[in-house]
């Protein structure tokens, strides 16, 4: 296992350290950070503070990083907070020999097949990024050219592969982690409300086979359009069929989040679904603050990286930007961590698919991670349970992989 955690020196205030980082892009493209490396925890006893980047070595890794910072509404708010969070890797990386080379993808194909043959240009080894699925094969095309892996942060598993590495959270083994913790617990009657989606098809793939391969039943499943209208006859129909004891039903898989996850909650509770009688079960998209205070959610378990792993790289980051990462930019940060711990080696040997795909993996700031030979990725989660202080882990993530990736 390789750690990715850096031995952090003491930050400045936020005011100062984002004028640093802002001065700092007129560097980030020449040079890497100054400073010592070591793994280890987050958080150090050394009181040195970040020191202003300065010119490396010729045999300097040159990483790209295509992120849509243009990008319309909350595609650009994601893209801002990956690029921030990369800057961050780049500072706490120390004297890493990395040079970070900062691509705006606009969100569009076209955007991102440019953004990546520039940086093609630039003499990149390795791309991180882009974030959009749908950009992914361009970028994968031009790099494909070069030789040159893409670790992309889209979760759609069909564009992994053929030099493509996902660093994303994939919903596939989120489903299959809490589904085995789920089965462990007695719970052999499943039910799911599935999105009719690409990302549903995905979800519904992945939840009968893994209720298959631990021995339980598929009792039913309700495909609703994403709209509070569809859901609802979904839900009605369902809890009409659950409550009945023919059913068997002793488990529900609700893989949805944001607002709609809010409206299907109450109308979960309306029809008299809740967790103390019917176990519900949810994906990394219920990781979000105040979840709950949704009282029909409460006792309901997901699977997701270990929250304490991450509790210092949110710190960091607060104090770096004054505001809290959205859940997506420790992708960016463990990427460019990755990239500055396997530029030790000579270019050329860097980023090989031996070395990607090391199996002991990386420990990242959101644990446990490794890359596969098909280029989706396995992490080591644990599953919480809503509770009504907040969500509390209930089976820690694993500390090692197994010696197969499988499962």
């Amino acid at each position: 296992m390789i750690n990715l955690k850096f031995v952090q020196s003491e930050f400045r205030p936020a005011k100062t350290i984002g004028n640093m980082l802002i001065t700092s892009l007129l560097f980030i493209s020449l040079a890497a950070c100054g400073g010592g490396f070591n793994t280890g925890s987050i958080f150090g006893d050394s009181t040195e503070t970040p020191q202003k980047p300065s010119i490396k070595s010729p045999k300097a890794a040159r990483v790209a990083l295509l992120v849509p910072i243009s990008g319309q509404g909350k595609i650009g708010e994601i893209g801002q907070a990956l690029k921030e969070a990369g800057e961050l890797a780049i500072f706490d990386a120390g004297g890493s020999e990395i040079v970070l080379v900062p691509k705006d993808t606009r969100g569009t194909p076209d955007g991102a097949r440019a953004a990546a043959r520039e940086a093609l240009e630039e003499g990149v080894e390795i791309i991180l990024g882009p974030l959009l699925s749908s950009s992914v094969v361009p970028v994968a095309q031009e790099a494909k050219a070069k030789n040159v892996p893409v670790l992309a942060f889209s979760t759609n598993q069909q564009v992994a592969g053929n030099g493509v590495y996902l660093l994303s959270f994939l919903a596939s083994q989120e489903i299959k982690r809490v589904v085995e913790y789920s089965y462990s617990k007695g719970n052999k009657g499943y039910a799911g409300l599935i999105p009719q989606s690409p990302y549903g098809n995905l979800v519904n793939r992945a939840f009968e086979e893994k209720v298959t391969q631990v021995g339980g039943k598929i009792v039913s499943i309700e495909q609703y359009a994403r709209n509070a209208a569809s859901a609802e006859k979904n839900i009605s129909r369902l809890a009409t069929f659950a409550k009945s004891k023919r059913s068997g039903i002793s488990a529900i898989l609700l893989p949805e989040g944001g607002s709609l996850l809010h409206q299907m909650a109450a109308m979960l509770q309306e029809n008299g679904i809740e967790s103390n009688r019917i176990r519900l079960l949810g994906t990394g998209l219920w990781d979000e603050p105040g979840l709950s205070a949704l009282s029909a959610l409460r006792g309901g378990w997901y699977a997701s990286p270990d929250p304490a792993a991450k509790s210092a790289f949110i710190a960091r980051y607060k104090n770096a930007y004054g505001k809290s990462p959205l859940r997506i930019a420790s992708l960016a940060y463990d990427g460019v961590s990755l990239a500055a711990v396997l530029a030790a080696a000579e270019p050329g040997q860097r980023y090989t698919p031996e070395q990607l795909t090391n199996p002991d993996g990386f420990d990242g700031v959101d644990g446990l991670f490794r890359l596969l030979p098909d280029g989706t990725n396995q992490r080591a989660l644990a599953v919480l349970e809503l509770q009504a202080g907040g969500a509390k882990v209930v089976s820690p993530a694993p500390r090692r992989f197994s010696s197969s990736p499988s499962g």
